[in-house]
């Protein structure tokens, strides 16, 4: 990585009612050495289900000198 273009969050409510607002994701726009973007995100809650080892990290878009990429799923 050469330097994060970009940083940003996504909140949500809380699931219980209580009123407070929570950080859902953080994100991150990053650029290699050799000039590819990448959009990236950090989930920090996978739900009820605490599976180890789930993936937490996801690439959500790569842009090259060619322009947007989308990621194979």
């Amino acid at each position: 990585m050469a330097e994060v273009l970009e940083r940003w969050k996504e909140y949500g409510n809380c699931r219980h009612g209580s009123g407070e607002r929570y950080v859902r994701k953080h994100g991150y726009r990053l650029t290699t050495t050799e000039g590819i973007a990448f959009r990236i995100y950090f989930q920090r809650s996978m739900g009820r289900e605490k599976i180890p080892g789930k993936t937490r990290w996801w690439i959500q878009s790569i842009e090259s000198g060619a322009g947007l990429v989308s990621p194979a799923r």
